[in-house]
């Protein structure tokens, strides 16, 4: 089967175009994560190589053509432009190393035979990292353009199609996947029959280009520095949890503060130890949860308090069918968690392949119509244990 189908979109209503002053970011399984910024989705394309043309093998003509549009200097590897401009992004050769799935030594490799086309030193190596010069940044800013027109024209290219893409590949969290992706897939499948869905589930960062994904769900409460596009889907409550069990056991919370008596389940899936951010009316309160138990997504943290073990922050996507089952009950609901917002992301391009729209379209419909957190469980219901 053939491309996406003929549909040209520009950015369309509620997509976000993530530039340098903004941020997507999140916390991949929906979870709060503070830092620096550090897991910051970074620019990459899908490698494209450019291969040489012997003249005397039949190719004089494209050699001669790719001498005109170079100024007669060599053509230059998109995987080396693509790999320098993750290093530029991540801060640091094993950071891009480990973005791009590849040892530090093709990095360093990469990022030389671009010093030699150029004939100019990019990055200066000291004992405490890299330091990029002017001209490295420059160099930067016009090779992510040039990366994302490759992108783009790919992506024209496919979409002069009549029929629909034969396969829609997209990343997900896992707790999020599992528990509200099946209906919206469904749904993909029965308008789309012939349509093949390749679904990947993971917490962690996922590079949309370089793994040729054709979007991905991510979750956060801010927009972070990206030259991805997102399109909010659905907005998402925080709420403070614990089994039956426990409370009785262990009492009810009725403050903030009352949560260093207690045993916290921490999420361990961001770089650093997420905040717990609790609003009020005396303002908003920060603490760094502390228990013996820490878990890398949201449906470790959802089993282990609905099996008692302690008391977990989770978003209402995970958190509500053991609410509304009684497995759970909600703490502290006069202080609010701080929440967030669900988000589908894209890479960039003027033409959204129709699957992708379609998608996004089952998405925002399948998650409107979910009931919110105060509508699960009364707080009286708690308070009475």
């Amino acid at each position: 089967m053939g491309a996406a189908a003929k549909l040209g979109r520009t950015q369309g209503a509620g997509e976000i175009g993530l530039m340098d002053d903004q941020q997507i970011a999140a916390p991949q399984d929906c979870l709060p994560k503070n830092g620096d910024g550090d897991d910051a989705p970074a620019l990459a394309i899908a490698p494209v190589a450019i291969k040489a043309v012997d003249a005397e093998a039949g190719g004089g003509h494209e050699a001669s053509w790719k001498a005109r549009a170079t100024g007669g200097m060599p053509m230059m590897d998109l995987d080396d432009m693509r790999t320098f401009v993750e290093v530029m992004e991540a801060g640091g050769i094993n950071k891009a190393a480990q973005r791009l799935g590849v040892a530090k030594s093709v990095v360093s490799r990469r990022i030389a035979r671009i010093e030699a086309d150029l004939g100019t030193q990019l990055i200066n190596r000291t004992p405490g990292g890299v330091r990029p010069t002017d001209a490295a940044r420059e160099f930067a800013e016009r090779g992510k353009r040039i990366l994302l027109d490759v992108a783009e024209a790919r992506r024209a290219v496919a979409a002069h199609s009549d029929e629909m893409a034969s396969s829609i590949r997209i990343a997900v969290p896992y707790s999020f996947g599992i528990r509200r992706l099946p209906p919206i897939l469904t749904s993909l499948h029965a308008a789309y029959p012939h349509l093949g869905i390749d679904v990947t589930f993971s917490d962690t960062y996922v590079d949309l280009l370089a793994g040729q994904f054709d979007a991905a769900v991510q979750c956060g409460s801010h927009l972070k520095g990206s030259m991805l596009v997102a399109r909010k889907v659905a907005s998402i409550s925080m709420v403070l949890v614990a089994s039956p069990d426990y409370v009785r056991q262990r009492g009810v919370p009725t403050a903030p503060s009352d949560l260093s008596e207690h045993e916290c389940l921490v999420y361990s899936g961001a770089p650093h130890s997420p905040a717990w951010v609790f609003g009020g009316p005396n303002g908003a309160v920060t603490l760094a949860p502390q228990g013996h138990f820490h878990f890398d997504n949201g449906e470790g943290l959802l089993q282990a308090a609905e099996a008692g073990l302690g008391i977990a922050a989770l978003p209402d996507l995970i958190a509500s069918d053991g609410l509304s089952s009684g497995k759970l009950v909600p703490l502290l609901q006069a202080n609010p968690l701080e929440g967030g917002a669900l988000f589908l992301v894209r890479p960039p391009a003027s033409i959204v392949p129709r699957q992708v729209r379609t998608l996004t379209d089952l998405m925002v419909a399948g998650l409107a119509g979910r009931k919110a957190v105060t509508e699960l469980l009364a707080p009286a219901k708690v308070l009475a244990m």
